[in-house]
């Protein structure tokens, strides 16, 4: 794995997204940042972050060649693999919230974002963007984020943190894409947040409703049983999981 370490940068993915276009091998490449300025998350949402306080790294994947009907199965390898490290670091309940955020007791420790560079109908290759609430201890005006430090009252070595989630990342990039959707969603419910348990949604109208997440489909849709007593199928832009 080729690394790329920069004191500063707007965007770690758009960053490897722009070394992307000259990139001629095959070797994944791995570009870290310690004050990252303008962090994104899931539907443009903005990532906040002090810097020299977190992670902020993102992963290339040059040579993927999914099938685009796949394309869950890139989210559902991250979010185990950074969820298995994360876990093992600290002593919490932690989970995974559709599709790919990382809490531990409720809190939102670290965020996935992952942009796929795609050819016909074909995923070439795909790059990860992870951010890490690590050694931060104010979210202002953000009451649902935390951080490692909060939870075991210890600040942490960054580089050491990043090196196990790196590799841990990349790793499963390499052998846990070739195993069936069917048992990566296995694994994923394990650790799938609310699952089976009566939860509150909104919707973009500003309109709430409840309803008990069943699964995750194939395609990375939220099925979820709602209070008419039918099973509805959401994507991140159609609902929203409140908590």
């Amino acid at each position: 794995m080729h690394i790329i370490k920069v004191h500063t940068t707007p965007s770690t993915n758009t960053y490897l997204k722009e070394f992307y276009r000259s990139y001629k091998q095959d070797e994944p490449v791995l570009v870290s940042c310690r004050n990252q300025t303008q962090g994104r998350g899931q539907l443009g949402a903005k990532w906040q972050s002090f810097a020299h306080k977190n992670l902020a790294f993102s992963l290339l994947m040059p040579s993927l060649n999914l099938p685009i009907k796949d394309n869950f199965k890139i989210s559902m390898v991250a979010a185990i693999a950074i969820h298995s490290v994360l876990k093992q670091e600290v002593s919490a309940n932690w989970k995974i919230k559709w599709p790919n955020d990382i809490l531990a007791d409720n809190k939102k420790i670290a965020g996935i974002l992952i942009e796929n560079i795609i050819a016909g109908k074909i995923i070439k290759g795909s790059v990860i963007g992870v951010g890490v609430n690590v050694n931060q201890t104010d979210f202002v005006d953000l009451p649902q984020a935390s951080s490692l430090c909060l939870l075991n009252h210890k600040l942490f070595d960054l580089d050491t943190l990043e090196t196990k989630l790196a590799n841990q990342l990349k790793n499963g990039m390499e052998k846990s894409l070739n195993e069936s959707s069917d048992l990566l969603r296995k694994k994923y419910h394990r650790f799938l947040f609310k699952r089976g348990e009566v939860a509150a949604f909104e919707f973009p109208d500003g309109e709430k409703t409840s309803g008990i997440i069943k699964c995750v489909s194939p395609e990375g849709l939220l099925q979820v049983l709602l209070e008419d007593a039918r099973t509805r199928e959401f994507n991140l832009k159609e609902v929203k999981l409140l908590y």
